[in-house]
């Protein structure tokens, strides 16, 4: 953001029209992450320093449909992520323990998470089913994957891939350790698995059924 200030700053007059569009490109997109980044560092501090200790002040869970919320905020954020990447695979009337913002929250650090570690030209896909007296919804990408004896860590505070360390890709590795303090905090459980397509990963979140909200 520095640079692409600078080059506008000093070199205006020098910049033609698509130049000096391409430097405010630079901005807009790193405003974004930087912007992604408070949010994910506030959330971090609201938490606190043991995992999921203050995460139940960040929830507010009722009984929700589940299929309705997911449809939502995938339709809110996928234009600013990857319009041209995710696609639903949304089984309708899913109900579980929930709140809205909570799994806007959740379903947002997923994408990107996805979105990083993903070619550029890979799908993404968001799932939710119903799983016996619960619920699953889950994120799938095309991308590298996880190796198994790495599976456990990404959702520790600051750990970060071998795989994300080797593609250069930036992040403080909060995101996930987000995740999953707001999924426990839900009653839920957050695991990675193999995705079933063309290798990559595949994120599972699973919740209580709506009818928890009754006991």
């Amino acid at each position: 953001m520095k640079g692409a200030v600078t080059a506008l700053t000093v070199h205006w007059e020098l910049l033609d029209d698509a130049a000096r569009a391409d430097m405010f490109g630079v901005l807009q997109r790193n405003a974004g992450s930087l912007g992604d980044l408070i949010d994910q560092l506030l959330d971090f501090a609201h938490v606190g320093l043991d995992d999921g200790v203050n995460a139940a002040s960040l929830v507010d869970a009722s009984d929700v449909d589940l299929s309705e919320v997911v449809t939502l905020v995938v339709s809110d954020v996928k234009p600013a992520l990857a319009p041209e990447r995710i696609t639903l695979d949304v089984v309708p009337g899913v109900r579980a323990y929930a709140d809205p913002m909570t799994i806007r929250r959740i379903l947002t650090n997923l994408l990107e998470n996805a979105i990083k570690y993903a070619p550029s030209h890979t799908p993404i896909t968001v799932e939710v089913r119903a799983d016996g007296d619960g619920a699953v919804m889950a994120v799938e990408d095309e991308g590298y994957g996880i190796p198994p004896g790495e599976r456990a860590r990404v959702f520790e505070r600051f750990y970060r891939s071998q795989s994300a360390l080797s593609l250069r890709t930036r992040g403080l590795g909060i995101g996930l350790s987000l995740v999953r303090a707001l999924v426990e905090a839900l009653g839920g459980t957050v695991t990675v698995e193999d995705g079933p397509r063309a290798g990559g990963a595949r994120f599972v979140v699973r919740l209580r059924g709506g009818d928890a909200a009754a006991g």
